[in-house]
């Protein structure tokens, strides 16, 4: 990853959410563990701030996690009790999920504990959710009388329009287990030894060949607004791009030695 962008140079006690590197990865790290990560405004604006450089300095892929008991508990309700929701706040939000979901890097969601309202909707902004299984998810948002942004927009696309009305209209909590059943999280891992199944689980998607991670991730992120003839044509970009780099050159050289 280029120089532009260091952790080191931000005091970490200055921001509400921070970048890690490590070597080709980019760790971003929602930290207000004494907040169990809740969103407020200077939540917001370092997460837009540090997806948008990730935009810049691509990195070879990138991983979300929560410091302390959660990933992400939702709406600072301190916040919204004496102050409401800032005006800028929603905009802002979903401005840094949708810079997320366009990044052309693959983006893995490390989810434990709670993942309530916004912390859900960060979540689905992801390209892979691996969960522990004490996680807990949830969209409360009906209860404190608005509609839970964009997430009854992105959910159907992960587990249905019934799935999603029940979620997000009732707001009831569901477990890893059942999100791994209707499809909302891919890896489900044990609590107690959390960091290091996730980590693994990083390590196997860092081995699959990059270019063809993104170039699956863009055409999937299409299906479900890309007719398909357009969406074939830009397969076919796609698969030539892949073929022609040194990936692509490698793994058929691999092939050739295990074949021999």
């Amino acid at each position: 990853m280029s120089g532009s962008v260091d952790a080191r140079e931000v005091p970490a006690a200055d921001r509400s959410v921070i970048l890690r590197r490590h070597e080709d990865v980019a760790e971003v790290v929602l930290h207000r563990p004494h907040k169990l990560n809740a969103m407020n405004m200077t939540w917001i604006n370092d997460l837009l701030e540090i997806v948008s450089a990730i935009a810049r300095d691509k990195p070879g892929l990138v991983v979300i996690r929560g410091e302390g008991r959660a990933f992400c508990a939702g709406l600072d309700l301190d916040m919204f009790a004496t102050e409401g929701i800032p005006s800028a706040f929603y905009q802002r939000q979903e401005q840094a999920f949708a810079a997320l979901e366009r990044l052309d890097r693959l983006v893995i969601a490390q989810i434990h504990g709670y993942c309530l309202g916004g912390g859900l909707q960060l979540a689905l902004a992801c390209d892979i959710r691996v969960m522990s299984d004490d996680a807990l998810l949830g969209l409360p948002a009906s209860a404190e009388g608005v509609p839970p942004g964009m997430a009854p927009w992105r959910l159907p696309r992960y587990i249905g329009l019934g799935r999603t009305l029940r979620l997000a209209i009732l707001g009831e909590q569901i477990d890893a287990e059942e999100a791994l059943l209707i499809g909302l999280a891919d890896h489900v891992v044990p609590a107690d030894r959390f960091a290091e199944h996730a980590a693994a689980l990083v390590e196997r998607y860092k081995r699959v060949p990059q270019a063809a991670a993104r170039a699956t991730k863009e055409l999937a992120r299409s299906s479900f607004d890309t007719d398909f003839t357009t969406a074939y044509a830009r397969s076919r970009e796609l698969v030539q791009q892949c073929l022609d780099t040194a990936d692509a050159a490698d793994a058929r050289a691999a092939w050739l030695r295990r074949h021999k």
